[in-house]
């Protein structure tokens, strides 16, 4: 995550949840996604990490 030391439980946890997770930072940019989040927008992790929201889903 973006500037901000997250503990490794907490992530293990977000990580593991079914449920689509996701945390933008400044100017609206990724800063993390889990692996729900990322199937249910069909997109890899690299495809979205640190880019603008707008950027990815223009519509």
């Amino acid at each position: 995550m973006e500037d901000r030391a997250v503990p490794a439980d907490l992530t293990a946890v977000l990580a593991a949840a079914a449920a689509p997770v996701v945390v933008c930072g400044r100017e609206y940019r990724f800063a993390y996604a889990n692996a729900a989040f990322c199937r249910s927008v069909h997109k890899t992790w690299p495809e979205l990490d640190g880019r603008k929201v707008a950027d990815v889903f223009p519509e």
